[in-house]
């Protein structure tokens, strides 16, 4: 097998592996900030970013009891839409979407 085979078939486990760390840190949303394709989140621990980078990818970082770093990825001007309920804050692009569970801060893709 070779390298890059081993890589392909490593893939399924690294996504499962990823979202299996990002659901399990669980965390109560306190507020929200909605601004230019990115939502900065006040966690009852900490803090959280999801930045679109475009339709397809996105940055999501977290920060435990303290604020995140100032970071920026250069990227085009992406615009999903946003939606804010009483259980869910939901982004949609073309091609993904990605919902926040309000109770625990759990990311869905």
């Amino acid at each position: 097998m070779n390298r890059d085979q081993r890589e392909r078939r490593a893939l399924p486990f690294a996504i499962a592996l990823a979202t299996l760390l990002v659901g399990s840190l669980h965390a109560a949303v306190l507020s929200r900030d909605w601004s230019g394709g990115t939502l900065t989140l006040k966690l009852d621990d900490g803090s959280a970013q999801i930045e679109w980078l475009s339709p397809v990818a996105f940055r999501y970082a977290r920060s435990f009891g303290g604020v995140l770093p100032s970071t920026h990825i250069s990227h085009e001007a992406v615009a999903p839409t946003f939606e804010d309920t009483t259980s869910v804050l939901r982004m949609k692009s073309k091609y993904l979407t990605v919902e926040i569970d309000r109770a625990d801060a759990r990311v869905r893709v």
